[in-house]
């Protein structure tokens, strides 16, 4: 049977490794968005994550007791838990900063609208932006593995709080929550943790070999009950800060969009699991933006109409369709032409919901039109499960900028469109902002 001893420290670290995702997670989507949705953002934040925690592992390594070996076990123990609480206190404090500092980039960096924030100046402020919260998370899982005396519960708790961090942020905190409302959800958390692994208990007895042991306990006692108090008291601040989370992030966000469209109101502001969505509003037109990266203009003018019928000219008889990614206007242009049937892709419904009130009257009932079957699902995954016989495929989603864009610009996806099209079916692509000087084989 597991003892109450035992289990706190599989809760710690089971803690630990919860707070961990979440803060990764958080800083991930934010510079996601602030580099326009490329995922090179993921692999920057992976290095500069594993660097720090790296780095705090190493730092918490060297900061051992030099005692004698009979007490020197008790005593590190003793001490990393104080260590432990005062790097939950340090990341407290900067996590939030960690959010606000991402956002501010690209006003502090210069870019232009529409350009990419410099590849080098975005790994430099990677760099300095995490150092504190990677620090304190790396010497964190050293002082708790100190603080026992079984380091295999280390994996196990640490692995089980980072899946439940990646559940309740999908399914829970991101509709719920803004992201200085998860930052300071996640501190409160870890306060919370750190400061039950220092409440108040009874003292062991003093050690035999110590030639001071009453001593040795009152030292424990006056740096553990000294830290027991700020850290409940942290951990309510932070609480109240995750109610008035409102505040920093509108502001933040404002500005941030500032820079990125400096005409432009921001008048709508939403997350799903996918991304995070705005809308701007600029000389009667609304912009929406997914991760950072610019998906429709509302509503359509007509500017759709010349590129829709053009496509759909490319089929004497275009009876059944597949249209990924038709937001902007196409749709209600496609429902010109005689189709008998179109199936209308959109990975996230969310997007659906965000832009209706911004369309035009046309563009909204296109979506109710009987012959319009509304799929939010990847293109790629319907394809592999649909029937096929589609006399037209228009993939309508914009440049390759992203990988995640990129994939409907593959070899492998142009099979896939083969393998679904009717006799004499067309594979259409939707326009591109830059054309290449010369097409690689594959694409030819």
């Amino acid at each position: 049977m597991i003892s109450p001893d035992n289990r706190i420290p599989r809760l710690v670290f089971f803690t630990l490794g919860f707070t961990a995702q979440l803060a990764q997670l958080v800083l991930i989507r934010e510079l996601l968005v602030t580099f326009q949705g490329n995922e090179i953002a993921i692999a920057i934040v992976f290095g500069a994550w594993v660097f720090w925690t790296a780095i705090g592992c190493l730092l918490a390594r060297r900061d051992r007791a030099g005692e004698s070996a009979l007490d020197q076990q008790a005593f590190l123990a003793q001490r990393a838990r104080g260590n432990f609480a005062l790097a939950a206190v340090v990341l407290s404090l900067f996590l939030p900063l960690e959010v606000f500092g991402i956002r501010m980039l690209r006003p502090l960096c210069g870019v232009i609208v529409g350009q990419y924030i410099p590849l080098p100046q975005l790994v430099l402020a990677a760099l300095f932006l995490f150092a504190p919260v990677g620090l304190c998370l790396g010497a964190q899982f050293v002082y708790a593995a100190q603080a026992i005396r079984r380091p295999t519960r280390v994996y196990t708790g640490e692995a089980a709080g980072s899946a439940m961090a990646g559940f309740l942020l999908s399914l829970f905190l991101v509709p719920v929550l803004n992201t200085f409302g998860i930052a300071y959800f996640a501190t409160s958390v870890s306060l919370l943790m750190a400061a039950w692994f220092l409440r108040p208990e009874d003292e062991p007895a003093p050690s035999e070999h110590h030639v001071f042991p009453h001593f040795r306990r009152r030292k424990k006692s006056i740096l553990h009950s000294g830290l027991f108090a700020p850290l409940l008291t942290l951990a309510v601040l932070s609480a109240i800060c995750l109610a008035y989370s409102r505040v920093p992030d509108a502001y933040s966000r404002e500005q941030f969009w500032k820079a990125v469209c400096p005409a432009g109101r921001l008048v709508a502001d939403e997350k799903s699991p996918f991304g995070d969505f705005a809308v701007l509003s600029q000389s009667g037109h609304y912009h929406i933006y997914q991760g950072g990266r610019l998906v429709s203009s509302l509503p359509d003018r007509g500017e759709a109409a010349p590129l829709t019928h053009f496509l759909l000219a490319q089929h004497p008889n275009p009876d059944r369709m597949l249209l990924v990614g038709g937001l902007s206007g196409m749709l209600k242009n496609v429902l010109r032409h005689p189709v008998a049937h179109v199936d209308d892709l959109e990975i996230d419904p969310q997007l659906v919901l965000l832009a209706q009130p911004f369309m035009g009257t046309e563009d909204y009932k296109a979506f109710g039109d009987a012959r319009v079957a509304f799929h939010p699902a990847d293109g790629r995954a319907f394809l592999r499960q649909s029937p096929g016989g589609y006399d037209l495929v228009i993939v309508n989603v914009g440049d390759p900028d992203t990988a995640r864009i990129n994939r409907f610009y593959t070899q492998e996806f142009f099979q896939e469109v083969m393998a679904r099209l009717a006799p004499g079916g067309i594979l259409c692509l939707g326009p591109l902002t830059t054309t290449p000087n010369r097409m690689i084989d594959p694409t030819r």
